[in-house]
């Protein structure tokens, strides 16, 4: 962070307006930790209290950096397979979901995010070496297996062909959901994961601060998510019951 971006970031926040005021010191710097930490605390604990959204976008602002260079310290260290990006995002994204009241401040923020970051990313690790033992698993039981049994090649084709039916109506069901999200929702999350820009890209091309693109990707899965399980819920409710007989409470 430049000279005078850090101090245009701490004159906006010694100005925020509204209780409880920010304690900014005389020669608060952003590139210190103790000062970070110092003013992390305070805005995380005022946006807990009264939901002071400018307050959230201040944090993020003021830690984004620091917290980005550890999560790509962590990403080179471990290999989770996540970009160093979507570890902060889901960082920030927690921290905004997070509402309980009445907690004690938060000391040292950058510790606990590094712990946090850390944590995430070897938890991506752990899920992605599992993926793979299983898939190692599989390849040794299929090139183990002597002459395929005709039965159990013919339940196969027909399991294909019914999840090839399934995959379809999903792919329909997805699009469905997917076209009635919100526009900027839809066009960002096109552009992170169909057409592959980097957050950075995407805060150009749409006009957005960096610091908000994670939770506006972040955002639009869980809606389409939501979405989604609606519409399946929907199905369910929908699909026809067992024949009613006639047998029954004599």
């Amino acid at each position: 962070m430049k000279d005078r971006e850090a101090a245009g970031l701490i004159a906006r926040i010694a100005a925020l307006p509204g209780e409880p005021r920010i304690c900014v010191p005389d020669d608060a710097d952003p590139q210190r930790d103790e000062h970070v930490d110092l003013l992390a605390a305070q805005l995380l604990q005022r946006f807990r209290e009264t939901d002071d959204p400018q307050a959230f976008d201040l944090l993020v602002r003021l830690t984004q950096p620091r917290l980005t260079a550890l999560a790509r310290r962590a990403v080179r260290e471990l290999r989770p397979g996540v970009e160093a990006e979507d570890l902060v995002a889901g960082l920030y994204a927690r921290l905004f979901t997070d509402l309980r009241r009445d907690r004690p401040p938060v000391r040292n923020f950058l510790g606990l995010s590094h712990t946090a970051l850390r944590n995430d990313a070897l938890n991506q690790l752990r899920r992605q070496r599992r993926a793979e033992a299983r898939g190692r698993a599989w390849q040794q039981l299929r090139a183990g297996e002597c002459e395929p049994d005709p039965i159990a090649v013919a339940d196969d084709r027909e399991q294909a062909a019914h999840l090839q039916q399934l995959a379809s109506l999903v792919l329909l069901v997805v699009a469905g959901r997917f076209a009635r999200l919100p526009e900027r929702d839809r066009l960002v999350l096109q552009a992170r994961e169909l057409d592959g820009l980097s957050y950075n890209e995407i805060a150009v091309t749409f006009g957005v601060p960096r610091g908000q693109v994670g939770m506006i990707v972040l955002r639009a899965r869980k809606r389409l998510t939501a979405r989604l399980r609606e519409s399946l819920e929907v199905r369910d409710h929908d699909s026809p019951g067992p024949a009613a007989g006639g047998g029954g409470g004599r």
